[in-house]
């Protein structure tokens, strides 16, 4: 999701949305030439809508010009979430964009069964029931 706050063009990005740990990841762009500030840090903030868990508040760490990340458990559980970007810069008021995030619920998968049984006795057997049968495509 984008929002265009001040003279930042603030993205999210959360993978996989999933309930649990997840990557997050904020650009943070200034569409003015020069900037008007340097970024001196970008906080998200996590707020579950459904109930009351509180405000989880964290630090991105910037990993390339204007990208910033984030690695954790901050949406613990599927529903409506409320995330704001704040992009701090030095003298200048902070920038917040606010994301309403929906959280997709956990896909339950099947487990992957294997079998220690030997091949060889299976393909044996339908090995001989295919030479007892009679093909025709004639």
């Amino acid at each position: 999701m984008t929002q265009t706050v001040d003279d930042l063009v603030i993205t999210f990005s959360a993978q996989p949305n999933k309930p649990g740990a997840n990557i997050f990841i904020v650009r943070a762009v200034s569409t003015r030439r020069p900037p008007p500030a340097e970024v001196l840090r970008v906080i998200l903030r996590f707020t579950f809508q459904g109930q009351d868990l509180g405000t989880e508040t964290v630090d991105a760490v910037a990993t390339d010009p204007g990208v910033y990340r984030v690695g954790g458990n901050y949406l613990s559980i599927a529903g409506e979430w409320n995330v704001e970007a704040v992009v701090r810069r030095q003298g200048i008021q902070d920038s917040v964009a606010t994301f309403d995030w929906t959280v997709a619920p956990a896909v339950e998968t099947r487990p992957l069964l294997i079998s220690n049984r030997p091949w060889g006795t299976l393909l044996m057997a339908a090995s001989a029931a295919h030479k007892g049968l009679n093909y025709d495509f004639g």
